[in-house]
C-alpha cells in the first residue's frame, strides 16, 4: 500500500486482501496454533514515514483498521515499528484469544496466549519500511499473567527472506530466548530480544520473525523493531548467514 498521498492527520493503513488471521500446521502430529501479523501490504519507503510526522510529534499510532506504532530512535532518528498482534474484525483461535482494552496497551486489542501446548507466533513486513545501511533488533513486547504458568522459553528466527517462502524453520538463525532475561520497559510492558537483522542500502525482500515453541499464559502486544544500540555486537559476523534464498 502507498501512503505518499495521505495526510499525516486522517489516513487509514489497511492491508487490502491480506488476511492476518491464524492457520494452523497440519503437518505436526501436536496442531499447533499460528498467530499471524502479516504487515508486508505496507509498502511505503522508508524516507516517506518520517514525513508523516507532524512537527510537534515523534510517534504516530494507528488503531482504527490495525494496530501500528511508528516513530524514530531517539538516539540515531532511525525508524522504529511497533506492530501489534491484533487488529479489529479478527477472531480468536485455540490458544490464544483477543483482549479488548488491555489497561497497559493503546491499541484497541492485545492477544491472549493461552495454550501449554505451543502457540507459534509469525511476524513479516518489508524491509523498504526500515532506515538503509542499519543493523536492526526484532522485540517480543508482552506481559505476564498472576497467577497463570509463565512462559520459559522459546526457539525464535529473524531473518530477510527473499522470493516465496514456505514458512520453514532456518535452523542456522534459530536461538534460544528465556523469558527470564526480559527487560522492563518503560511503558509497563515487558520485552526480550528475538534476533537482529541488516538492512543494506537497497531494502529489498521481507523481515520474518518467527516465535517457536513457546508455552505458558502471556500477553502479547506485538513485535518492535528497532536498531541495536551497540554495533560493536554486530561488526564482522558479515551479511550473507542473515539472508535466507527461497
Amino acid at each position: 500500500m502507498d501512503l505518499s498521498s495521505t495526510s499525516s492527520s486522517s489516513f487509514d493503513l489497511s492491508f487490502g486482501s491480506t488476511n492476518p488471521q491464524f492457520d494452523r500446521d497440519q503437518s505436526s502430529s501436536l496442531e499447533r496454533c499460528r498467530l499471524v501479523m502479516n504487515y508486508t501490504d505496507l509498502t511505503l519507503d522508508h524516507s516517506k514515514w518520517k514525513t508523516m510526522l507532524p512537527p510537534d510529534k515523534d510517534e504516530l499510532v494507528w488503531s482504527s483498521a490495525y494496530s501500528l506504532r511508528f516513530f524514530l530512535d531517539k538516539r540515531t532518528g532511525k525508524n522504529c515499528f511497533l506492530l501489534g498482534a491484533s487488529r479489529p474484525g479478527m477472531r480468536s483461535g485455540r490458544g490464544f484469544e483477543f483482549m479488548p482494552r488491555y489497561f497497559k496497551s493503546r491499541f484497541p486489542e492485545v492477544a491472549v496466549l493461552k495454550d501449554s501446548g505451543g502457540v507459534e507466533i509469525h511476524c513479516k513486513i518489508k524491509t523498504r519500511v526500515f532506515s538503509p545501511a542499519t543493523l536492526y533488533a526484532a522485540y517480543l513486547v508482552f506481559d505476564l499473567i498472576d497467577n497463570y504458568e509463565k512462559p520459559q522459553k522459546a526457539i525464535s528466527i529473524v531473518e530477510i527472506v527473499y522470493g516465496m517462502s514456505d514458512n520453514g524453520n532456518s535452523k542456522e538463525r534459530e536461538r534460544i530466548v528465556e523469558f527470564e532475561a526480559c527487560n522492563n520497559r518503560s511503558d509497563g510492558w515487558m520485552e526480550i530480544q528475538l534476533g537482529e537483522f541488516d538492512v543494506g542500502e537497497v531494502n529489498i525482500g521481507n523481515v520474518h520473525v518467527q516465535v517457536l515453541e513457546s508455552s505458558g499464559f502471556y500477553v502479547v502486544e506485538g513485535i518492535e523493531f528497532r536498531p541495536l544500540e551497540k554495533e560493536k555486537d554486530w561488526i564482522g559476523k558479515g551479511i550473507f548467514s542473515k539472508i535466507k534464498i527461497c
